[in-house]
């Protein structure tokens, strides 16, 4: 097996990429627009589809790792699911999904994939109610929680 280098990978896609785009200007049937073949015609489009596939798993194992943590905080304070507005088209429908955790430094909510949902069937569904803060201003409040800052069940 032929091991090719990022660069004539890149080279091959972009080329590639390029070609479709001027057949597709050109009207020619068939062009494609944008992308790699799901049926790759040489080596760079295999690899270059092994890249992808790899980036995506790994994206994916990283958004399961962060829901086991944020499905333990769903566990330790008052926690509901909600769901994004439909209306809003900035995110994709499989993304709607939104679990807000209640702490006692303030909310905190993040989206959540649809295969995720299976992990936080313990929570109920609610209403929509974020209170506008950013990524950066969630995690600076998970920063200041203390230990025992935790519900108690009792």
């Amino acid at each position: 097996m032929t091991s090719l280098t990022v660069s004539e990978i890149l080279g091959t896609l972009l080329s590639k990429v390029l070609a479709d785009q001027k057949d597709a200007m050109n009207g020619i049937p068939g062009a494609r627009t944008f992308g790699v073949d799901d049926n790759p015609s040489s080596e760079a489009e295999r690899q270059i589809n092994e890249l992808l596939r790899e980036a995506e798993e790994s994206k994916n194992n990283a958004y399961w790792e962060r829901n086991q943590l944020v499905g333990v905080l769903s566990r330790l304070y008052p926690s509901h699911l909600a769901r994004h507005d439909e209306a809003d088209k900035t995110w994709e429908d499989d993304w709607r999904n939104i679990v807000c955790i209640h702490t006692p430094v303030g909310q905190a909510t993040w989206h959540l994939h649809d295969n995720d949902m299976p992990m936080f069937v313990h929570l109920e569904k609610g209403k929509d109610h974020w209170d506008g803060h950013t990524t950066q201003e969630k995690y600076e409040r998970l920063a200041h929680l203390k230990e025992t800052e935790v519900r108690d069940e009792n």
